[in-house]
């Protein structure tokens, strides 16, 4: 039983992976049917929360697991836009941001882990983080939106989308800048040594 409670996190994980290559598999066969496609979204956001919960809870947390829910996330994410993207509702540059935003992350989160001797092995910030759960919200929201309020549609999302790119730029921006800082401060700390 005890071996189950800790590999628990990592098969609800798994189950987000299933589920979200199920739910765009069932939105290209079945596209404006809105039933299936929000529970199945409400159960994915549910086991997106409880992963990582449990895993604290039971203390199974380990760096395989938060790895396997960043990789769940982006596949979610990158599934959702494709196809809503091949339905003609969101557009390609979109896709293009979010490929660029995770990017960013993971190899901002290597270095700032790095210099900055931190434990956790993704490192987020404020408005990241933000942009990141819009992310992966705007797929349903988009789906949603587009089949109720067709003409007002553009206007919305699109409104969305562009208050997330900011936010994505700005977490961006200073996740770089707070890495040139790191690699300044070791610079200055060999310096330091060398002349010592």
């Amino acid at each position: 039983m005890k071996k189950l409670m800790m590999k628990l996190p990592n098969i609800i994980t798994l189950l987000r992976v299933i589920l979200s290559v199920f739910l765009n598999f069932y939105i290209v066969k079945h596209f404006g049917d809105m039933l299936i496609p929000i529970i199945i979204t409400y159960i994915i956001f549910l086991t997106d929360f409880l992963d990582g919960r449990i895993a604290r809870f039971n203390g199974s947390v380990s760096k395989l697991g938060a790895v396997f829910d960043v990789a769940a996330d982006l596949l979610y994410i990158i599934i959702s836009y494709m196809v809503l993207y091949i339905l003609h509702i969101v557009p390609l540059w979109f896709l293009f941001v979010i490929l660029f935003k995770f990017a960013e992350f993971i190899i901002t989160s290597y270095f700032i882990k790095k210099t900055c001797s931190k434990k956790s092995i993704f490192i987020f910030d404020f408005l990241g983080r933000i942009a990141a759960e819009m992310f992966y919200v705007i797929p349903v929201f988009s789906y949603i939106t587009f089949h109720i309020m067709n003409a007002r549609y553009l206007y919305i999302v699109y409104s969305f989308m562009y208050i997330i790119t900011f936010a994505a730029i700005v977490s961006s921006s200073y996740r770089i800048w707070t890495c040139i800082v790191s690699l300044k401060k070791c610079e200055d700390k060999l310096e330091i040594n060398k002349v010592g």
